[in-house]
């Protein structure tokens, strides 16, 4: 007989799985993106470019960075919570 897994009294199919992996693959990708900006931030720190680091930071950029690691932050705790509701 065959192990089941339950969650909330329900039980966890592969299809559960999978769409919570394919979730936390495309929160990967968003966090590329969030780390190529630092990457860009610090660059443009090294180099001393003092106008493109003003620009980024006036120009909303970092904002955004900001707000997407906020969601980022949000949809991983809710991922969290849907595998292990008691944690």
């Amino acid at each position: 007989m065959e192990k089941q897994v339950f969650i909330d009294k329900k039980v966890v199919t592969a299809e559960y799985l999978q769409q919570k992996a394919s979730e936390i693959v495309n929160l990967q990708q968003e966090l590329k993106v969030a780390v190529n900006y630092l990457s860009v931030i610090n660059y443009l720190a090294i180099k001393k470019d003092d106008f493109a680091t003003s620009y980024f930071i006036t120009s909303g950029s970092l904002g955004n960075l900001n707000d997407s690691l906020e969601n980022l932050e949000k949809s991983l705790g809710q991922i969290s919570s849907d595998i292990c509701p008691d944690m």
